[in-house]
């Protein structure tokens, strides 16, 4: 039957595609004659347009049977997935949008399947560079996958394909010079179909080649010998008049059969060089050609500025991303285009910071709320648990908006409410009581987390920039055995390694389309019951408030970060206090802003979880660091609450438009010392918004303090309500007076219980009460205002992520020592923060032995620490001073 069906889809295709094209054949015809059945053989064409692999796939089948290569994002799109599991096509990642060890590890994966498959006899079509081409010539650059398959199946057929006449089409990126919109593109030319009547559509002149074991291919050469091979005999056009040319003519072909109107082809991109410092640039690419030759195993080769990364160095997909990666841990970077990315020069402006113009070119996603004329004003809905609160919200709201983000829309709370427990019937088959969450702030994140609850299992959040050492390490202390994700954060997620965790994850993507129908139906059903029944139904009536909800960690203060379990307790009070705070400036317009990791207790509980269970409609952003894109969804969604961190605050401030923030009322500040300069900046753009400053953290749900609305801002806030703080002496741990600066200790219902398999307790017993142990240093004063003067353990916060001197310098002590390089005697290294610039900190070490701090960086990599751990330089000193006790006298270091 599948056959059948192959089959006659093979048909439809050669029918369809004459419509639009002539197609003249040469060569498949003798490889038939020759041969009944090629067993185990790969197809390779290049690759001119998305109409391609449909072209080859209507001309080789049945004879071969050939399974495609498919990059994955083609499965996404509407039957296409069925399509391709009935062609048994092996998918891989597009490297073109970011790359990471999750990709890294499915591109392996499948390449040992095809290496498989020919073992079996399959035949497979796989294009070279896994990307259409940019130009008229085919550039092979430093693709790997044929050199690969040859060296490890020397014995493989190998037919040779070559495709004329599509450059030009729109199919390609001739036309706008980047990958069309495929699915954009198939409307307009079914559109352009009907309007020449079908059969009238003038055609476009197509000729492919098929030749047979090329006698000339170097199949025992090298990588570079076997690429030029593909790449000259891919580059051998013949034009109309009979003309041979290296590069594939622009063939351009009018829409209508009553017009000779042509489309405009994309004129040759011109790159501006523009160095920020031509010095510093030197020295840069100084660096990575030598971190080039280093990634190529070749001491000698010559690189310079101009050398092209593919076709002079014979970098591959996967070498560049390992430079680049090198260039994340050494350098300022946060985004990367690797489009963009051809020869050195362009590696040393990404790396030096060079100031391009941002592109605004891009549509903007104009979709907003629905109009909503009956919409309850924002309330505070009681209940003891999570699962009931949510319940009650969603029978209160109704169809009223609950969330939205650009990839779901606008979601109500009835339609949040059916996927929630639909979702739910998937995740009760998971055996493990606790499932790790590894999402950006979203509409499915959120999906996710309630229904992970509401099958009775724990979500673990877990935090993807400390490295996959600390993931590992978050799996193994909660025995969560797999994480949550989703295709689309994988696909766009760049330079995070995720260690074995990758192998763990599980999409969810992948749990939609194989939910059952009963499971569709029961959770369905579910959700026309009342709260009570939802309860009972799903034996979530009798879940204590003092029960675990979710599992956080710290950022690591220490050695490893710590997992801190708060309960449904510690969370539905700092919800009802931060909505208490807020409550008198809401209505049914207001709309809270989350663009913070949710695996933050400020992403989790403020920006999510506060306006979902309040009424209030909560607007996802993925990504923080997009400062253009914030700006865009503040003004899309009409944001009046916005939690960030300074940091960020910064960066958005830096390239918002005021008329793109005016909607915001308040901006609430946590995570970080919120800096003067903010201030400043708010009342320099004449926004009408206040700054908020909070403090709190992971362990206190988190809010501990706020500032209050419409007042001058003093410290970081009032405590809440409900919540009680003392001060007491660091070293002799005795209370002390109110406006007496100490260690601050907190105690009330927002405050967790103890961290997972700690051995001794962050909590102080004073006078028959219990008290959480911040380890900041601060006073109260006469009004209840906390103030904060200092930090009493040896870290600081970078981009938001709490960072221990401490652990880094403890890890590099320990792995020097193996190298014989640290002394027993006196300490041999001291690692000290530079924070004369409070907002970007920077990390020195001090060293008694010659060290690069390149070789530091990939040690810390190699250590598994996150990549926010960057030596901004290493000092070599004689010694390291100490003060009378023999401890390192860190501030005698810094005044060097």
């Amino acid at each position: 039957m599948r056959k059948i069906f192959i089959l006659f889809f093979a048909a439809a295709f050669r029918f369809i595609l004459s419509l639009r094209y002539k197609i003249e054949v040469r060569g498949l015809n003798e490889i038939i004659k020759k041969n009944k059945d090629l067993g185990g053989s790969v197809f390779i064409p290049n690759h001119v347009s998305f109409v391609d692999p449909v072209l080859l796939f209507s001309l080789a089948w049945p004879k071969f049977k050939i399974r495609p290569l498919v990059v994955e994002f083609i499965s996404k799109y509407p039957l296409a997935h069925k399509s391709l599991k009935m062609l048994r096509a092996v998918l891989i990642p597009d490297f073109e949008t970011s790359v990471n060890q999750y990709k890294i590890r499915k591109a392996q994966v499948s390449m040992d399947t095809i290496l498989d498959g020919i073992e079996k006899g399959d035949n497979f079509l796989i294009f070279p560079t896994g990307k259409l081409k940019n130009q008229g010539k085919e550039q092979l650059k430093g693709s790997s996958a044929i050199y690969e398959i040859l060296q490890k199946q020397k014995d493989i057929h190998v037919v040779l394909v070559r495709i004329s006449g599509l450059w030009g089409s729109k199919y390609s990126k001739a036309i706008t010079g980047k990958s069309p919109d495929f699915l954009k593109v198939v409307k307009e030319s079914l559109f352009n179909c009907l309007k020449n009547f079908i059969f009238f559509t003038p055609r476009r002149h197509l000729v492919v080649d098929f030749e047979l074991d090329p006698k000339e291919l170097p199949r025992q050469g090298s990588k570079v010998e076997v690429n030029q091979y593909l790449e000259k005999w891919f580059n051998h056009y013949t034009d109309d008049a009979g003309q041979i040319h290296e590069s594939e003519p622009l063939k351009l072909i009018p829409y209508s059969f009553i017009s000779n109107e042509l489309p405009q082809a994309a004129p040759p991109k011109e790159k501006k060089l523009n160095y920020v410092n031509d010095v510093v640039a030197k020295e840069i690419e100084e660096k990575i050609a030598k971190e080039i030759r280093k990634i190529l195993d070749h001491s000698k080769l010559t690189v310079s500025a101009d050398s092209r990364l593919g076709e002079d160095l014979g970098m591959d997909s996967l070498n560049i991303a390992e430079i680049v990666s090198w260039i994340f841990k050494n350098y300022p970077v946060d985004t990367v285009s690797f489009d963009e990315l051809h020869t050195v020069r362009d590696l040393v402006e990404l790396a030096e910071g060079a100031e391009g113009e941002k592109d605004e070119t891009k549509e903007e996603n104009q979709d907003s709320w629905p109009e909503e004329k009956n919409r309850p004003d924002p309330t505070f809905v009681s209940g003891s648990t999570f699962q009931q609160a949510f319940l009650n919200i969603c029978e209160r709201m109704g169809s009223s908006v609950a969330m939205a983000d650009d990839i779901s829309g606008s979601v109500s709370y009835k339609r949040a409410k059916k996927g929630v427990l639909v979702l739910a019937e998937a995740f009760k088959e998971f055996p493990e009581s606790h499932v790790a969450v590894l999402l950006p702030p979203s509409v499915g994140s959120t999906l996710a987390i309630l229904g992970l609850l509401f099958a009775g299992k724990t979500p673990v959040l877990l935090n993807w920039t400390l490295g996959p050492s600390y993931l590992e390490h978050m799996m193994k202390l909660t025995g969560a055995k797999r994480a949550v994700s989703s295709w689309r954060f994988m696909e766009k997620v760049n330079h995070v390694d995720f260690g074995s965790v990758a192998d763990q994850i599980v999409l969810l993507e992948d749990i939609r389309s194989n939910l059952t129908l009963k499971m569709k139906l029961k959770g369905l059903f579910h959700s026309f019951l009342s709260s009570a029944k939802v309860l009972k139904k799903l034996k979530l009536d009798q879940i204590d408030e003092n029960a675990n909800l979710v599992i956080l960690f710290t950022s690591g203060t220490e050695a490893k970060p710590k997992g801190v379990p708060l309960s449904h307790k510690n969370v539905l009070s700092t919800i009802y206090n931060c909505f208490w705070n807020f409550h008198t400036e809401c209505n049914a317009k207001t709309v809270i802003y989350d663009i913070l990791p949710q695996f933050h207790s400020f992403g989790f509980t403020v920006s999510t979880f506060v306006p979902l269970f309040s009424g209030m409609r909560v607007a996802f952003f993925p990504n923080p660091t997009d400062s253009f894109g914030v700006a865009k969804g503040a003004k899309r969604w009409q944001v009046t609450i916005f939690p960030i961190v300074p940091n960020f605050l910064k960066k958005l401030f830096q390239v918002a438009k005021p008329e793109q923030l005016e909607s915001v009322r308040f901006f609430t500040t946590a995570g970080e010392k919120t800096p003067k300069e903010l201030f400043e900046t708010l009342s320099k753009m004449k926004l009408k918004g206040e700054i908020l400053e909070g403090y709190g953290l992971s362990e206190t749900s988190p809010v501990i303090s706020l500032t209050r609305m419409h007042k001058e801002p003093k410290g970081v806030g009032e405590l809440l309500p409900n919540i009680d703080a003392i001060t007491i002496h660091p070293e002799t741990e005795k209370p002390l007076s109110k406006g007496e600066t100490g260690e601050i200790c907190v105690r009330g219902p927002n405050v967790f219980s103890g961290y997972i398999g700690a051995t001794s307790s962050p909590f102080i017993e004073i006078e028959g009460k219990s008290w959480f142990r911040t380890g900041d240093i601060g006073y109260l004063d006469k009004d209840q205002t906390l103030v904060l003067t200092g930090r009493l353990k040896r870290f600081i916060k970078l981009g938001g992520e709490m960072i221990s001197l401490g652990a880094i310098e403890e890890a590099l002590t320990t792995e020097y020592k193996k190298r014989g390089l640290i002394r027993d005697d006196v300490p041999s290294l001291a690692l000290c923060s530079d924070e004369t610039d409070s907002e970007n900190p920077k990390l020195i070490l001090y060293a008694i032995f010659p060290v690069e701090k390149e070789t530091v960086n990939d040690l810390l990599k190699t250590l598994g620490f996150s990549n926010l751990v960057k030596i901004s330089a290493v000092e070599k000193v004689d010694e390291i001073p100490v003060t009378a006790t023999g401890k390192t006298n860190y501030r005698s270091l810094i005044g060097k």
